[in-house]
């Protein structure tokens, strides 16, 4: 199988990616000798045969079931805060406008 350069520049387009030219033909070989590795080893094993996945133990969902408890005093909440006053935090302020 044989790399082209238009894949390749249209697989970087669908990772967000932007190669020079200068960069594209080198991770294109590179690429390329990645994928003919891969073939080599693929007609050396054949096929290979692989059982069903197996779990040693039953596997299902455990949820814990929602509880309401009462809600942590503001005192506790705020007394470890760098920055509060009475009632609440104090942030810095990270959007301009």
């Amino acid at each position: 199988m044989k790399i082209t350069r238009e894949e390749l520049q249209a697989a970087a387009v669908d990772a967000r990616l932007d190669f020079s030219a200068e960069e594209t033909e080198p991770l294109r070989q590179k690429y390329q000798e990645a994928l003919e590795k891969i073939q080599a080893v693929k007609e050396d094993m054949g096929p290979v045969d692989t059982p069903p996945l197996f779990y040693p133990q039953e596997v299902k969902n455990t949820y814990r079931n929602d509880r309401q408890e009462e809600p942590l005093p503001r005192e506790k909440a705020l007394a470890n805060a760098p920055d509060t006053d009475s009632s609440c935090f104090h942030v810095p302020r990270i959007i301009e406008g």
